[in-house]
Parts: C-alpha cells; sequence; structure tokens
C-alpha cells in the first residue's frame, strides 16, 4: 500500500500559433499538510522551470484540500505573477469549492467555476 493519497501530473506545455506557451498541473486525491513540498515543487517548477506564459493547476479530481495546500496555490501565484505568469486554478466542486469560498473569497486565483445553479 502506498502512502501517497494524491497525484500531481504535469503534461507536456502546449504552444499556440502565436508563441504563448500554456502550461496544466493535473492534480487528484487528498492535499493536506503532507502534500504540501511535492505540491510546491511541481507547480514552481512548472512557473519557474520553463517558458509558459499561463499555468492552470486543474483540480478536477481533488476531493480535500487544506489551508496548507491553498497556502501554496497562494504562494505559486505570487512567484507567477512575479515572472509575468498568468495563474489560475480552475474546476473545483464540492468540499474543495467550498474551502476555497472561505479562504478566497474575492477570487484571487481566479477560479473558474462551474455555474451554480447546475449544480443542484
Amino acid at each position: 500500500m502506498s502512502d501517497n493519497y494524491y497525484a500531481i501530473v504535469c503534461p507536456p506545455p502546449d504552444v499556440d500559433a502565436d508563441g504563448t506557451v500554456s502550461a496544466a498541473v493535473c492534480l487528484s486525491g487528498e492535499f493536506d499538510l503532507g502534500a504540501g513540498d511535492d505540491l510546491r515543487a511541481a507547480i514552481l517548477g512548472v512557473v519557474t522551470g520553463g517558458r509558459a506564459t499561463s499555468v492552470v493547476v486543474d483540480l478536477t479530481n481533488v476531493t480535500f484540500i487544506d489551508a496548507a495546500s491553498v497556502g501554496v496555490l497562494f504562494d505559486s501565484r505570487s512567484t507567477a505573477r512575479r515572472r509575468h505568469v498568468e495563474f489560475r486554478i480552475t474546476e473545483t466542486r464540492g468540499v474543495v469549492r467550498r474551502v476555497l469560498d472561505v479562504l478566497d473569497p474575492t477570487g484571487v486565483l481566479r477560479l473558474n467555476r462551474p455555474d451554480r445553479r447546475s449544480e443542484g
């Protein structure tokens, strides 16, 4: 049995015809204090290690996120801004969305959210 209860995948970046480089960090599972170092390394590796002009952190398959991991997202956003890289998170649902609504009420992390009316 593995101790990892989360996964982080960084697929190759996409390059548009205009030269815009978009990178993604796809997360799944539960992100708590124990996942923080891996989460930080993965996101900052994408933000600082390449030529990405845009980074999206996809939370589609995240089932839990704690304040420490949200702090990593805020820190990563700050680093991205200093490097002139657009940074946003996307596809939050359920408890993950509720945690982010509380910890990021103004949407600083640029959440792309499905219409709440469609969630029932």
